[in-house]
């Protein structure tokens, strides 16, 4: 993740629903005219919640 603006810590741990937030803004920022189906598709959390995934956002700052 790319932290332009200084406010985002530099490691995070995300619940699923930040998890899916976070990647579908990033993902679509660069490959918005590839996706073929709605964002939306691309972001089911439902595995995440079944096998309690710990996710973690890491702010490289660039």
């Amino acid at each position: 993740m790319c932290n332009a603006f200084g406010v985002l810590l530099p490691i995070s741990k995300l619940t699923p629903e930040q998890t899916a937030y976070h990647f579908i803004t990033s993902y679509t920022a660069f490959l918005a005219l590839f996706l073929v189906f709605h964002p939306n598709l691309y972001t089911n959390i439902e595995k995440v919640k079944t096998h309690k995934v710990d996710c973690w956002l890491v702010n490289t700052g660039w």
